[in-house]
């Protein structure tokens, strides 16, 4: 039953992820516009590692991205000498949930809009979809929870700094 539950959760994914590829999207400034729809606001936050979305009209934020990062000494390689493992923290203020996804190579608005907000269905016309932010939080998990953990225990640290 959980498997068949799974399943469907990843097909639904799926569906949105195509449906996403047809949508117009355009970035001026802080504002994102889907299919000629002023939808949504995406502001660098004070920090510089992240961003947070916000609707058209007020300030209720919809969900925020922060830039994470730890070191793992598993890591380490020539190209990556310190270990240095990073990734984006999720968060959804209205539902309380919050997830890990991967840090991609080239990090922008433009990302974040295209490959995270539009292709998992999460934003249209200034609100949050609930029900796929559910999907996106529960099929992304916490991805680098179990890594920290790991490399806690395992270096006797007994909490692992993330930025």
């Amino acid at each position: 039953m959980k498997n068949n539950i799974l399943t469907l959760l990843f097909f639904a994914v799926g569906l949105a992820s195509l449906a996403a590829q047809s949508v117009k999207i355009k970035i001026n400034n802080d504002k994102v516009i889907l299919d000629g729809i002023s939808s949504f606001r995406i502001l660098d936050d004070l920090d510089g590692g992240g961003f947070d979305i916000l609707p058209i009209h007020g300030n209720d934020t919809l969900m925020t991205i922060r830039h994470h990062i730890f070191r793992d000494p598993g890591f380490y390689t020539p190209s990556n000498p310190t270990g240095r493992v990073e990734y984006y923290v999720v968060r959804f203020p209205s539902l309380k949930k919050i997830c890990e996804i991967e840090y991609p190579k080239v990090p922008s608005k433009r990302y974040i809009v295209n490959d995270v907000v539009v292709a998992n269905d999460l934003i249209w016309d200034s609100r949050l979809d609930k029900s796929m932010a559910e999907v996106f939080s529960t099929t992304r998990g916490m991805l680098y929870k179990a890594q920290r953990d790991s490399v806690a225990r395992k270096y006797g640290v007994k909490k692992v700094i993330i930025k």
